[in-house]
């Protein structure tokens, strides 16, 4: 319960295990055995046209923590690399924010509307059916 507490306001939230989801997800071998051992996680996040989230993990130690920290800003900074040409994107990259103490990691967003409108639009519109 304390997990849920933690979480504040929202309209959609989750918690749960990581070992419970890890073993119903799948995950090949060469996936699941890079993951820092992760004990907890939760989910929290707000959508109304914009969608403001936070993910928190909750690890096993401080150092699989910084692990993991590390491998969230190793992603980061590839998604900024990928992105830095496609401002429509790059705003929903920016907007991610990575934090964590002790043994937490949390990863942030908040998009604005305007985000997902500049996306729609960037996207391919799909072609007529030739028949």
């Amino acid at each position: 319960m304390e997990h849920i507490r933690a979480l504040g306001n929202g309209n959609v939230w989750a918690v749960g295990r990581f070992d419970v989801l890890r073993a119903r997800a799948k995950l090949p071998d060469a996936i699941a055995d890079r993951i820092p051992p992760i004990t907890w996680f939760s989910v929290n996040g707000r959508i109304d046209g914009g969608l403001q989230a936070a993910l928190s993990a909750e690890t096993r130690d401080e150092e699989s923590a910084k692990n993991l920290r590390d491998v969230v800003r190793g992603f980061l900074a590839l998604a900024k690399l990928q992105t830095s040409s496609k401002p429509e994107y790059q705003r929903f990259v920016d907007s991610l924010q990575l934090t964590g103490t002790g043994n937490t990691v949390a990863l942030s967003v908040d998009v604005p509307a305007q985000v997902f409108e500049a996306l729609r639009a960037a996207m391919p519109k799909p072609q007529p059916r030739k028949e």
